[in-house]
């Protein structure tokens, strides 16, 4: 594993795209649209087409977890 000087995962863009193919191929094309986009316009398009594609809508609900005590 490889970790930053602040104990921080290693983040490696250039692995997003290669690793959502093997997880969602459908999220990885619009991803790669939106990364690829030549106008503010069409990446807008393309990010929330990628949020509809992970989270079926964009409608705001409330959470479905329990508020947890921070000591």
């Amino acid at each position: 594993m490889r970790f930053t000087g602040h104990g921080r995962w290693e983040v490696k863009p250039r692995h997003w795209l290669i690793d959502l193919v093997a997880r969602d191929a459908p999220a990885a094309d619009y991803l790669n649209v939106a990364l690829n986009a030549p106008a503010p316009g069409e990446r807008r398009a393309a990010l929330e087409a990628l949020a509809l594609c992970l989270l079926d809508s964009l409608e705001y609900g409330e959470s479905a977890t329990e508020p947890q005590v921070i000591p």
